[in-house]
């Protein structure tokens, strides 16, 4: 794991050993985090108590392989760009992106990505709306973020 400064991390968060796990700057993680696939949170992101990143999951596809046997597939990367937030038990799968200035509502199950600016909630989740009024203001605060940010 590799925390940048300002990072908070809440009681009994648990990191998957071994996985590359790299923590921006000014990252608020809640209690009760459940971190299993390889990820990159970024700069002032925050994630709520109870959030779960969860890269990949048990393969179901050998005939004469008991469940429990089989292994996992592939762990899929996970992405939380800078100034996002995740609210309360939200779920996020393996290769999905949160992008920049997006709200992910608690109790979300996100199978795919999410783009910046955006509020997304639900099971699965989908868009309930823009973060902000005019496309005029999500390009302002977008632009903040690049020079914030980078990129």
């Amino acid at each position: 794991m590799r925390p940048g400064p300002g990072l908070y991390v809440g009681p009994f968060p648990w990191f998957r050993p071994g996985e590359d796990i790299r923590l921006g700057r000014n990252v608020y993680i809640g209690s009760h985090l459940h971190l299993s696939a390889p990820c990159e949170i970024r700069d002032d992101v925050l994630l709520a108590s109870y959030v779960s990143l969860v890269g990949g999951d048990h393969r179901f596809d050998q005939p004469g392989v008991l469940l429990r046997e089989s292994g996992r597939g592939t762990m899929q990367r996970i992405v939380v760009a800078e100034d996002a937030w995740v609210g309360h038990g939200a779920i996020l799968l393996g290769g999905v992106t949160i992008g920049r200035g997006a709200i992910v509502a608690a109790g979300s199950v996100v199978t795919s990505d999410v783009p910046p600016c955006e509020i997304w909630g639900g099971v699965p989740a989908r868009r309930l709306k823009s973060r902000f009024d005019s496309a005029d203001a999500t390009a302002r605060h977008l632009e903040f973020l690049r020079g914030r940010h980078g990129g």
